[in-house]
């Protein structure tokens, strides 16, 4: 496209103004607006987008396969343990640290979301697939170890707070490193969903809420299997971390 400007023409002798504008291709004011393309070409400064720059709109809120890695994890998990543990809800709501947790969760995801579209200042630089994906393997990861202390404890494992009178402690598996390692699990399913919106303030929605509820809920549980476990459960949490081995 070439860029041309008016032609300045003299006015005929007794015309209103000395000087007139001769249009081409119709009248400047219905002239459609010039191309990106074509106000590069006339010299005028545009900024263009780059895969590096810092991302905006989070892919994983309106592309389906973004949207299936960063979600698909959590949701799938929370599925398979409302279809192992049915029959439990009167039990779970009839404990007050449950459903605080809950909504601590809740709340950190629904924080994670909006804060994903609305700060776009936060949002981490990089491809727009580099965090969906990164996101996607932190929660595998975190359903991995979830999966793996349910399965440890087996028939013991309940999701509101409760020691049968038969219960043995059990240190296997990653029960050998952590005296909750469901919870660490849960914080990374969380940490992934953050990390796949790729943006600074969702990943700490995502984390600080959810580790709230678990933080508050975690002496209740402690004092519990104290009482109920005795000297075993004490000289055993005096050599274990509770959510993260070095950290706490």
């Amino acid at each position: 496209m070439v860029c041309r400007r008016p032609r300045m023409t003299k006015a005929k002798p007794g015309a209103g103004f000395p000087l007139r504008i001769k249009e081409h291709s119709g009248t400047l004011a219905h002239a459609r607006s010039p191309s990106p393309e074509a106000r590069r070409r006339c010299g005028r400064t545009i900024l263009v987008r780059n895969s590096d720059s810092v991302m905006s709109d989070p892919l994983a809120l309106h592309n389906f396969v973004a949207t299936l890695l960063v979600f698909g994890a959590p949701v799938g998990s929370v599925v398979l343990e409302n279809r192992r543990f049915r029959g439990d809800r009167k039990r779970r709501w009839s404990d007050p640290t449950y459903w605080q947790l809950e909504v601590s969760q809740i709340a950190g995801l629904v924080l994670g979301v909006l804060l994903a579209k609305q700060v776009s200042a936060a949002a981490l630089p990089g491809n727009e697939w580099l965090w969906p994906v990164l996101g996607c393997a932190v929660g595998l990861s975190g359903v991995a170890l979830r999966w793996w202390a349910i399965r440890t404890l087996g028939a013991h494992f309940t999701r509101n707070l409760q020691v049968v009178a038969d219960q043995q402690l059990v240190v296997d598996g990653p029960y050998r490193y952590l005296r909750h390692p469901s919870y660490s699990g849960a914080i990374l399913m969380y940490a992934g969903v953050g990390i796949g919106l790729g943006n600074v303030l969702s990943l700490a929605a995502c984390v600080v809420l959810p580790a709230i509820g678990f933080v508050r809920r975690i002496p209740v549980e402690e004092a519990l299997l104290r009482r109920q476990l005795g000297g075993p459960y004490a000289e055993y949490a005096s050599h274990t971390r509770r959510l993260f081995p070095g950290v706490w």
